[in-house]
């Protein structure tokens, strides 16, 4: 539903100048979300990395294909439920081509995790067979996929349509024969027609001409350029071949002749490389690194750094106890290179040692992330002596506001960019202590869980873990998110599956009265109030929202959700603009779209309403009114990443009191999703 200010038109012609909404034109923007096996790696051309993180190997484990800056930064995850994953290839405009393993198929993926083609819709295939451990997919020029099915030892290529187009092995039969494959990894089609095999069990690579015959072939058996369960070859401009030899850690260049020209020790078995342009080789297996020709580890991701670990105690003056504090400091974190901050608060009665290898692996991406044990939990006892249970009260709400305010002075730590993540009954004392403790310290984003609302969730007799009857209204006053959600004046968003991790929630209505308690058009003070991320849902819009499907809950997916919050709300497109415009003023705007965005264009607009409204570039928060329409403007972002619009403030006293909105929004076409808004803010004229 859209609300707007009805105003007649001599109204709507003074606002013509008044304000903005920015839409920018740019790239760029911290992963299980941390990933634990990197299988597939890509650099991109604009110098991203492209990966696949197939999880640990117990049981059929979720995989996630995700794309990351030059500097860690975390641009995208693929949130869609495959098993095992081991290749990911790029398509363009946010797409991408999987081999999903695990689940005997390969599928196409748009950026918001629709699967747009699998290849189980085209099963059985033209030849009546099944995929059967498919471990690498490549598009190629012709639309086909050239697929390297593992457990049917073979290679071959396949339409969209299902049929079988060419073949190299034959069907379900392992052997070292000419026209026999052993369980083949990577394969790659030539500039001359010919396909290029990773023959892994038979520890040969091989160059197969579209008729089936062997044109070149290595494999030798002893020396520096053994090859043992080879997974990757790639042909080299220069037309040697490149070859991790995974099992005895070390990949291998060799010229046409077959003679070794490098063979280079990795760290750890190696997966896939490449040669890039920069002469480095990029390798993955258990993590990415770039490696010199010795061998020497020149970049890495996830970051090889390790986070330190301080334990401050941390005061409660209303409680006396000293809380147990652990702070993960991420290894670059300094006074001159201050970090964005997590505070975990724990669900239930739980204490923070739940967080202890999240909190550990955020530092290693880059945030100084916290967990602590409230008032009489874990070690917050002041050695025994404590151990009243505050259930989220009032209390325990002072004791996260102290760690706050702890976490806030520290010097390697940027007031600007502080999240509250809470965890289920979490968010109690999570909005709490914001509420009651409003911008002291300022908070910038409160990422909620599946947090209950109202005490009919929580409360004993109705289910829930607190033994006190709802009827106890003094009890409740200091439990209840609800209440507190209006005067929460950070941004905040909702991660919220379909089906409550606690039910009864018929249709998740708790997730949306917290939404819409905090929405600025419902009297909310949050600057922000959105479910999921915003390609599943506008912004300040939660009505029938799209909740995260059940198939991506838990690990890894849970920690993706969570780090492609914090990097879009915490680290996007900033716009700075005072709240109160005085009438006769001039509205002042200011742009900050980062370094990686300098150059890029911006448009600006204002409007009387909330939206949601889709411009081009993605969506906005704002009706689409005349006014809206009337105020476009374009603009570059300067070499910095910033941007300013000014707009004189009409003098006219009968305006007085009338509320605006801006936003901004980043246009970032290089991105899987193409655009970066910042949250609306509400203005007033005075």
């Amino acid at each position: 539903m859209h609300h707007a200010i009805e105003c007649n038109k001599p109204l709507r012609q003074a606002m013509l100048a008044v304000l903005v909404l920015v839409c920018v034109s740019g790239h760029g923007l911290v992963a299980q979300a941390y990933p634990v096996n990197v299988l597939e790696v890509e650099r991109l051309p604009d110098g991203r990395t492209l990966m696949v993180d197939s999880g640990d190997q117990s049981g059929q484990p979720p995989g996630v294909a995700f794309l990351v800056e030059q500097d860690g930064t975390l641009v995208h995850s693929w949130l869609t439920r495959t098993e095992w994953t081991h290749s990911v290839d790029w398509l363009g405009d946010g797409m991408i081509l999987l081999a999903d393993s695990g689940g005997d198929r390969v599928i196409e993926v748009s950026a918001d995790g629709t699967v747009l083609w699998s290849s189980d819709d085209v099963s059985p295939l033209s030849d009546g067979s099944h995929l059967d451990y498919p471990n690498d997919v490549k598009m190629l020029a012709s639309g086909t996929m050239l697929v390297s099915d593992r457990n049917n030892q073979r290679v071959l290529e396949i339409d969209r349509d299902g049929n079988v187009v060419w073949q190299h092995g034959v069907t379900g039969v392992p052997g070292a024969g000419n026209n026999l494959l052993w369980l083949p990894h990577n394969s790659e089609r030539l500039p001359n027609g010919n396909t290029l095999i990773s023959d892994t069990r038979n520890d040969r690579v091989i160059e197969v001409t579209p008729s089936g015959s062997i044109a070149w072939s290595y494999g030798p058996s002893s020396g520096l350029g053994l090859i043992d369960a080879p997974r990757d070859a790639d042909l080299l401009p220069d037309g040697s071949v490149l070859i991790t030899s995974t099992n005895n850690a070390r990949i291998v260049r060799v010229s046409p002749t077959g003679t070794l020209m490098e063979s280079i020790p990795t760290t750890g078995s190696p997966y896939e490389a490449d040669l890039l342009p920069n002469g480095r080789y990029l390798v993955s297996g258990g993590y990415a690194r770039e490696l010199d020709a010795m061998g020497n580890v020149l970049w890495a991701y996830p970051p090889q750094d390790s986070p330190t670990m301080v334990t401050p105690s941390v005061l409660n003056p209303t409680s006396g106890v000293n809380l147990a504090v652990t702070v993960h400091v991420p290894a670059n974190a300094s006074p001159a290179n201050r970090r964005p901050a997590v505070v975990m608060v724990p669900g239930g009665n739980g204490s923070g040692g739940g967080f202890l290898s999240a909190c550990s692996d955020l530092a290693s991406l880059g945030y100084v992330a916290v967990h602590f044990d409230p008032d009489g939990r874990g070690q917050s006892t002041n050695g025994g002596t404590y151990t009243t249970e505050d259930y989220c009260g009032f209390l325990q709400q002072d004791g996260l506001h102290e760690v706050l305010s702890y976490v806030a002075s520290r010097a390697d730590v940027d007031p600007d960019r502080i999240c509250v993540y809470t965890r289920s009954y979490g968010i109690t004392m999570g909005t709490g202590a914001l509420a009651r403790y409003p911008n002291n310290p300022p908070v910038a984003l409160l990422l909620d869980f599946e947090g209950p609302a109202g005490r009919f969730e929580t409360s004993g007799p109705f289910g829930g873990h607190v033994p006190v009857s709802p009827g106890n209204t003094a009890f409740w006053g200091e439990r209840e998110a609800l209440t507190f959600m209006p005067q929460v004046e950070s941004r905040y968003v909702r991660l919220q599956t379909e089906v409550d991790h606690h039910p009864p929630h018929p249709g998740n209505q708790h997730a949306i009265d917290l939404a819409t308690a905090a929405l600025p058009s419902n009297g909310g003070a949050a600057t922000l109030s959105r479910i999921g991320l915003e390609w599943n849902n506008p912004t300040n819009i939660v009505s029938n929202p799209t909740w995260i499907s059940e198939s991506v809950q838990g690990a890894p997916y849970s920690g993706h959700f969570l780090h492609l919050a914090l990097q879009r709300e915490m680290s996007g497109l900033s716009l700075d603009v005072a709240s109160v415009l005085p009438l006769g003023s001039t509205a002042t705007l200011g742009l900050d779209g980062g370094v990686a965005r300098a150059g890029d264009e911006w448009i600006t607009a204002v409007s009387l309403g909330a939206g949601p409204s889709f411009l081009g570039a993605g969506w906005l928060a704002l009706d689409l009114d005349a006014v809206f329409l009337s105020t476009l403007q374009t603009g570059v972002l300067d070499a910095s990443g910033f941007g300013t619009s000014t707009y004189p403030v009409p003098s006219s006293p009968w305006l007085s009191g009338l509320t605006l909105y801006t936003q901004a929004v980043i246009s970032a076409p290089s991105d899987p999703v193409p655009y970066v808004p910042s949250p609306p803010v509400t203005l007033v004229l005075q």
